[in-house]
C-alpha cells in the first residue's frame, strides 16, 4: 500500500466489500466517536480507487463530527477483487465481531472462498472456534436456515422463546438447540420469531442517499426505467 494521505472526506464512498463486516454495536460506535472527537483520526482507512474497503465506521464518524478531511492509505490500482476480499476478511479488520459473527464469516469463506480450506484452517484464519463454525454449518445445511445466519451476522438476535415470553439470543449453540426441538419447517409463526428491523442502518442510508443523488442527475426517462427495474427485482425477490 502507499503512504498515508489526506483528502476531503466527501470524496470517498463505500466499496461493497466494506459491508462484508458487521456494523459496530451502538456502544462501540459511540466509544470510537468519542475517541476520534478527542484525539482525532489515528488509524487511516483503506481505500481502493477512492472507495473505502476498511474503515467505514471512521468515515461515518468523521462526517457526523463535521470533520472535512480523512486520513487514508490506498491499495494499488491493479489490486484484484480477491485482494480486496482478503483484506476485508483478515482478522485485523474484524476486530469488533462477536464469536458468532466470526464463526459465520469463517463458514461463509469455506463455502464461497476462491480457495477451499478446511474447518480448522478457517478457524485459524478468522480466530473463530471450530465448534462454533460447525454450529453455523448445521444451521445453514442441516436445518436449511441461512436466513438465521444472515440475521446474527447483521448484529440482530433470534428469539428462542415465545412471542409472549421472548428470549433473544445471538448464540449459535442456543439457536441450534432451538432448531433441534422445532425442526426444519419454516412456518409463518417461526418467521415471526425474527425481530424485524424498523429502519435502515447508517451504512445503508449512506448507500441509499448516494443512489438517490446519482439518479437525480439523470433524465426523467432514465429515472422511470431505473424505478421499473428496481420494482421488478423486488417483486421477484418476494
Amino acid at each position: 500500500m502507499n503512504n498515508i494521505q489526506w483528502k476531503p472526506v466527501n470524496e470517498l464512498s463505500l466499496h461493497p466489500e466494506a459491508l462484508a463486516t458487521p456494523k459496530m454495536v451502538d456502544d462501540q460506535f459511540e466509544a470510537l466517536k468519542l475517541s476520534i472527537d478527542q484525539q482525532g483520526q489515528i488509524e487511516p482507512v483503506v481505500t481502493y480507487r477512492n472507495r473505502i474497503v476498511d474503515g467505514r465506521h471512521r468515515w461515518l464518524i468523521l462526517q457526523e463530527l463535521g470533520i472535512d478531511t480523512i486520513k487514508f492509505v490506498a491499495m494499488a490500482n491493479n489490486s484484484t477483487l480477491e485482494d480486496i476480499k482478503q483484506l476485508v476478511q483478515s482478522k485485523e479488520v474484524r476486530r469488533h465481531e462477536s464469536a458468532s459473527q466470526l464463526a459465520i464469516s469463517a463458514w461463509r469463506y469455506m463455502v464461497n472462498g476462491k480457495t477451499k480450506i478446511t474447518q480448522s484452517e478457517a478457524a485459524k484464519k478468522y480466530g473463530a472456534s471450530i465448534n462454533r463454525i460447525g454450529e453455523a454449518k448445521k444451521i445453514a445445511v442441516t436445518y436449511n436456515r441461512p436466513d438465521i445466519l444472515d440475521l446474527l451476522f447483521d448484529g440482530e438476535k433470534f428469539n428462542t422463546g415465545t412471542l409472549d415470553n421472548p428470549f433473544w439470543t445471538d448464540s449459535l449453540g442456543t439457536v441450534l438447540k432451538w432448531l433441534a426441538e422445532h425442526g426444519t419447517i419454516v412456518s409463518s409463526k417461526q418467521k415471526a420469531r425474527i425481530e424485524p428491523r424498523k429502519e435502515l442502518t447508517d451504512d445503508e442510508q449512506v448507500i441509499v442517499n448516494s443512489y438517490i443523488n446519482s439518479i437525480d442527475k439523470e433524465s426523467r426517462l432514465v429515472q422511470e426505467e431505473i424505478s421499473r427495474l428496481v420494482y421488478s427485482h423486488l417483486k421477484e425477490a418476494e
